[in-house]
């Protein structure tokens, strides 16, 4: 993996925390846990996937449409 590869998946992580904290109102530590124990971002990290070239939004949208996410996201907002 390169910097620029490296680079740009941690600028999609740090987008989809972000985007989880300001549409379910999540902490910092909450969002980032929904992330990294996603399928989505296991996908964004393998670079032969090449998910890390999308934008942040579609990837959010993954993320969102993986099954289980409205449990998971249930569980983080107790």
């Amino acid at each position: 993996m390169t910097n620029k590869q490296e680079m740009m998946i941690e600028f999609t992580t740090a987008d989809m925390t972000e985007y989880l904290m300001e549409d379910y109102g999540l902490d910092v530590i909450k969002a980032l846990d929904m992330v990294y124990t996603s399928r989505t971002y296991q996908l964004l990290k393998n670079v032969e996937t090449a998910l890390y070239l999308e934008e942040s939004p579609y990837v959010y949208d993954l993320l969102k449409e993986e099954d289980g996410f409205e449990d998971l996201l249930k569980s983080h907002l107790a």
